[in-house]
C-alpha cells in the first residue's frame, strides 16, 4: 500500500505536465494567421426546397457513425428543428418552437454580427 501512493502521485504529475495545455478551438488561430484584408463579398446560397413540418429526412451523423431518420418538428426563418425518430418523445412541439424563437432572436443575430 505504501508504494501505490507515490506511483499514483507521479503518474498524476506526469500526465498533468504532458497534457498541461487545455484543448483549444483552432478557429481563432486561423483568423490570426489569415486576417481578412477587405470585407468579403456576400455570397448568397442557392435556395433550398422548403421543408414542411412532419417531413422526414435521412441524416448521417459522425459520433457514432450512423444514419438516422429524423422528422422536422419546427421551423423558423433561419432554422429547421429535426429530431431523430427513435427519440421523438424527448422534445415537445412547444419546446421545439421555443428553440426556433431563441435561435432567431438571439443566436442568429449574434453570429451574423460576429461574421
Amino acid at each position: 500500500m505504501r508504494f501505490l501512493i507515490p506511483i499514483t502521485l507521479i503518474l498524476c504529475f506526469i500526465s498533468g505536465s504532458v497534457f498541461a495545455d487545455s484543448w483549444l478551438c483552432g478557429t481563432p488561430l486561423l483568423c490570426q494567421q489569415h486576417p481578412v484584408q477587405h470585407p468579403p463579398e456576400e455570397i448568397t446560397a442557392a435556395p433550398a426546397a422548403p421543408v414542411q413540418i412532419g417531413q422526414t429526412e435521412r441524416f448521417f451523423i459522425h459520433i457514432p457513425e450512423a444514419e438516422v431518420t429524423a422528422t422536422c418538428i419546427a421551423k423558423s426563418e433561419h432554422l429547421y428543428v429535426y429530431i431523430d425518430n427513435s427519440v421523438r418523445d424527448m422534445l415537445t412541439a412547444a419546446e421545439a418552437v421555443a428553440i426556433t424563437r431563441e435561435f432567431d432572436t438571439r443566436i442568429y443575430p449574434s453570429v451574423r454580427e460576429w461574421m
